[in-house]
């Protein structure tokens, strides 16, 4: 896994977080932050835990909607 971020031209900051397995990449995320120390905190709990997130966001992607009942069960 790996973090990457640039300045923004507007004051913020870019982030992107990478998850990768030895056969290519899982996820990629980018996201807005208002500052440098907030994209460092992001990256910092991703690089902690990224099968969490990428577990997480995946079941969330899965999800469909407020009942939390997975579309294969319907």
């Amino acid at each position: 896994m790996r973090a990457e971020t640039h300045l923004r031209t507007d004051g913020g900051v870019a982030l992107q977080l990478f998850l990768d397995d030895e056969t290519g990449n899982l996820l990629t995320l980018e996201m807005f932050c208002g500052s440098q120390e907030q994209a460092d905190r992001l990256a910092r709990n991703f690089k902690a835990e990224p099968e969490r997130i990428y577990n997480e966001v995946l079941s969330a992607l899965l999800s469909s909607g407020e009942d939390g009942k997975d579309e294969r069960e319907e």
